[in-house]
């Protein structure tokens, strides 16, 4: 089991308290908070990218794209997702976590939106 798990740990939560915004160009946005554990003795490079809602674009708030040996790095990133991508009130998201020298990770967390009428 210890050969097959990834390098990086990664969880991603929508940031507690918070509802959506409406952005200046109509798309909406949530915050989120990042953890991600090195597991190894050298620093690890990653970038996080969408993949479900389609249009969906992850503006980080600081730096998120490296992790030190043994380290954990806890950051806090915005998401923005146009409104037409969304399903309603709460919309599954899938990001991709790309790690340097490793396959992809998985994350899967929610956007919360308006209600559709």
């Amino acid at each position: 089991l210890l050969a097959t798990r990834p390098d990086l740990g990664v969880l991603v939560l929508r940031q507690p308290g918070t509802l959506y915004t409406t952005l200046p160009s109509g798309e909406l946005a949530n915050f989120y908070t990042l953890q991600a554990f090195n597991r190894t003795n050298r620093p690890v490079r990653f970038s996080i990218e969408v993949v479900e809602p389609r249009g969906a674009t992850v503006m980080p708030i600081g730096t998120l794209d490296e992790v030190k040996p043994h380290g954990l790095l806890e950051g806090r990133f915005i998401l923005q997702a146009p409104a037409s991508a969304l399903d309603g009130s709460s919309t599954p998201v899938r990001l991709s976590v790309h790690i340097e020298g490793d396959r992809p990770l998985q994350v899967e967390t929610s956007f919360l939106g308006p209600s559709k009428p």
